[in-house]
């Protein structure tokens, strides 16, 4: 019973593996379209997959079996890896020749196939963005591609890790902790936090770039030296036309910048929509006592 659970859990795994590693590469080659030879690989990469997962169901044994899914399985993690990083190198030079355009000339100027290339790299960086431990700036822009309300809230305390963000939170419990005891809410001035990147954590810099700050507090009734927090960080989420970024390429020392005016162009084409969020967090103002 254990074998044929085990045997289960790791086909399971496998063909996520699998899955995850064609989706890929489909969705690259269509995005960069490098051509007919580009479609030829991807779909002789899956043909031969198929072909390997059918003849492992064929072995009788399952230490023999486990052998062949786990050579497979190495042998397609370094194909992603060689294939994955050509096609990156490719993609930042075609990436960077739309966003120099994206400079120079107006959204009327993209054909539908260059807005087509720049949409799904942009899923494609949204998705690369949770699975590279940045989910908060992964959610922001991927919630881009969906038309609904002009301001979106989400509750989550991320933002108070930040020193930046602690700072005048801080300043403003100091200030709690001296007024008078007959002010039962008090409200913090809006402030103003910039982050820069290569200087400040990219999880921060990325996801609260500029950021405003706010809070409203209410004194705790049943403890009349403590205070009751709610502080709000609010983001403008859209794209400028001037800003550039670069990302580094996964397993290389190289880098290529991302032209954030494609995404205008999108915004522009009414393909992207923008919005402002809030990432609110409530609090104790013991939490953060000096």
């Amino acid at each position: 019973m254990k074998r044929k659970l085990f045997l289960i859990l790791h086909n399971f795994s496998q063909g996520l593996i699998w899955f995850g590693f064609m989706l890929t590469i489909i969705l690259l080659s269509l995005s960069f379209l490098l051509g007919v030879l580009a479609l030829i690989i991807t779909f002789s990469i899956i043909l031969i997959a198929f072909i390997f997962w059918r003849i492992s169901c064929f072995v009788p044994r399952l230490q023999n079996r486990e052998l062949v899914l786990r050579k497979i399985g190495i042998a397609s993690l370094v194909i992603y890896i060689l294939f994955n990083n050509l096609m990156l190198q490719a993609a930042g030079g075609h990436f960077t020749r739309l966003g120099k355009k994206a400079l120079s000339q107006p959204p009327g100027n993209f054909s539908c196939y260059e807005k087509t290339n720049i949409y799904v790299f942009g899923i494609i960086m949204g998705v690369g963005g949770f699975l590279a431990g940045y989910p908060e700036v992964a959610k922001e822009h991927l919630l881009l591609y969906l038309p609904g309300k002009d301001e979106r809230s989400w509750k989550s305390c991320f933002a108070l890790k930040s020193a930046k963000i602690q700072k005048p939170v801080r300043q403003f419990i100091r200030e709690l902790n001296i007024l008078d005891a007959s002010i039962h809410e008090f409200h913090m001035e809006p402030k103003r936090i910039v982050f820069h990147y290569h200087q400040d954590p990219y999880r921060f810099a990325l996801a609260l770039n500029p950021t405003q700050i706010t809070a409203h507090a209410k004194r705790n009734t049943r403890q009349p030296d403590k205070w009751n927090i709610n502080v709000k960080c609010t983001i403008k989420i859209a794209y400028p036309r001037e800003a550039i970024i670069r990302v580094p390429l996964p397993w290389t020392k190289q880098s290529f910048p991302v032209y954030e005016g494609m995404f205008w162009v999108l915004q522009q084409s009414h393909w992207l929509f923008p919005y402002q969020a809030h990432w609110l967090c409530e609090l104790k103002s013991q939490d953060y006592r000096d």
